[in-house]
């Protein structure tokens, strides 16, 4: 797995946080240094634009570029959803086919170079604030820099942007999957805490309930494929969901999601660590923000969960320094899922000792401090 070098534990209790409020492209800003800001406070706003994608169909599907016409699934002027099949082609028994990247317009098909192209219009954008505070700093044309306190809960991958709620526990154990049968009308618009895992037919409930986020252990990758790329008409090949945002990035997730989900360990089934857990179960009720992007491309980005509060005076907590006594997460493909307490920091291992009363030596690269 990747690391995020953040230097902060994975919980940070009663402290400052500063966060950037930023448009991915030029608009007007709402706001001015002193204003005070709630979670659905506009910030910024832009305009709509459109935008022209090429898609290389020809050599992805493996044909001669002046066969492309051929093999497209609607005539030029059609619309697709993201996802959606623009070509294919039978090969024996089986079908290969290309998904548009985005929604958009087939406007043109080039048979020199066997591409095609696909114009999207996106609508006007909104930029809120997500959460409680001050705007400290503005960022001309794209937005301000928030100063809020409180809590803030990293996860390790995210879908689905953003949004606000109160959070609910749907699971009374940390090691402990929600299933459909438990999803309750009442969620409606809320972040429920979920424990280890969902299923497909778990998070299909969620969507129809209508609950706006999920903080959730682990996922099965599969799974969460199926419901994010499912749900736009066409689900998508692993290779083609996990596409490069960059040749040098393992990967960047921006995929819309009919709901936001944050995971907190990773993906199989991994029980939520039980820190982890705890802490966010003790403010139910509680209206909380999250923050879904993930990124560990050129700007390394994790999601993040912020709980609205009072900072501490000389909070030390905010460190990830390892010292004896800290509960940490053990981050390595033998150890995953495990968490326990640094017994002994050596020269470069640290010893853990698990909730058993087994110890291991672990890399300090292997383990993150959890608060």
């Amino acid at each position: 797995m990747w690391s995020f070098p953040t230097l902060e534990p994975a919980i940070v209790r009663g402290s400052s946080f500063v966060i950037e409020r930023r448009l991915e492209r030029a608009g007007d800003v709402e706001v001015r240094v002193g204003d005070s800001v709630e979670p659905h406070t506009v910030v910024a706003r832009s305009g709509s634009l459109e935008k022209t994608t090429t898609v290389f169909v020809a050599s992805e599907l493996g044909i001669a570029n002046d066969e492309v016409r051929r093999r497209l699934t609607r005539p030029i002027g059609s619309s697709f959803e993201a996802g959606e099949e623009i070509a294919r082609v039978r090969r024996g028994l089986r079908t290969a086919a290309v998904t548009a990247p985005l929604a958009g317009v087939l406007t043109d098909v080039d048979d020199a170079n066997g591409t095609v192209v696909l114009r999207a219009s996106s609508a006007s954008t909104e930029l809120r604030a997500l959460v409680d505070g001050v705007v400290e700093r503005v960022i001309p044309d794209h937005g301000a820099i928030v100063r809020t306190s409180g809590s803030r809960v990293f996860g390790v991958i995210g879908f689905g942007g953003e949004t606000t709620g109160r959070l609910v526990v749907g699971s009374d154990r940390h090691d402990r999957e929600l299933t459909a049968d438990q999803v309750r009308d009442t969620w409606k618009g809320t972040i429920v805490l979920t424990g280890m895992t969902v299923g497909v037919p778990t998070l299909q409930r969620l969507r129809q309930v209508g609950v706006a986020g999920i903080i959730v252990g682990s996922l099965a990758e599969a799974d969460i494929r199926r419901f994010v790329s499912g749900s736009a008409g066409s689900e998508q090949s692993t290779a083609a969901f996990w596409r490069m945002g960059a040749p040098s990035a393992p990967f960047i997730a921006l995929h819309d999601a009919p709901l936001v989900v944050i995971v907190t360990e990773g993906f199989g089934r991994i029980p939520m660590a039980e820190p982890v857990f705890t802490f966010l179960r003790q403010h139910e009720g509680t209206t909380i923000s999250m923050q879904a992007t993930t990124s560990v491309a050129e700007r390394l980005s994790r999601p993040e969960i912020y709980i609205p509060g009072s900072a501490e005076a000389n909070n030390d907590r905010t460190s990830d320094a390892l010292r004896i006594g800290r509960p940490v997460r053990l981050i390595d493909n033998a150890h995953l899922g495990m968490v326990g307490v640094v017994a002994d920091v050596l020269h470069d291992t640290v010893s853990v000792e698990l909730p058993n009363g087994a110890r291991r030596t672990m890399q300090s690269a292997n383990l993150e401090v959890l608060t």
